[in-house]
């Protein structure tokens, strides 16, 4: 009741609902709730970027063809094309 299975891996909740194993669900997660991990088994492939500042926003797109965004540092300063590590940092 704690755990939802995702394309982006188990994502484990502080919230227990009543919803039957295995009934669909949405997830949403914030652009920040992405995060760089080059250690990550999971990839994802830059396919666009917009500078603000003190940050980069990406659009990453997963394996299966997915689509998500991402906040990184603008100091890690990837480029279209390039393939990325990512994990989920949503603990809140």
């Amino acid at each position: 009741p704690d755990t939802v299975q995702t394309e982006l891996g188990v994502i484990r909740g502080n919230r227990a609902y009543t919803w039957a194993q295995g009934s669909a669900v949405d997830v949403l997660l914030r652009p920040d709730d992405i995060v760089a991990d080059e250690g990550s088994d999971l990839k994802a492939r830059i396919v666009g970027k917009t500078f603000l500042g003190a940050a980069t926003l990406y659009r990453l797109q997963l394996p299966t063809g997915s689509q998500l965004e991402s906040i990184f540092p603008s100091h890690a300063d990837h480029q279209p094309g390039d393939e990325v590590g990512i994990r989920i940092a949503a603990d809140h």
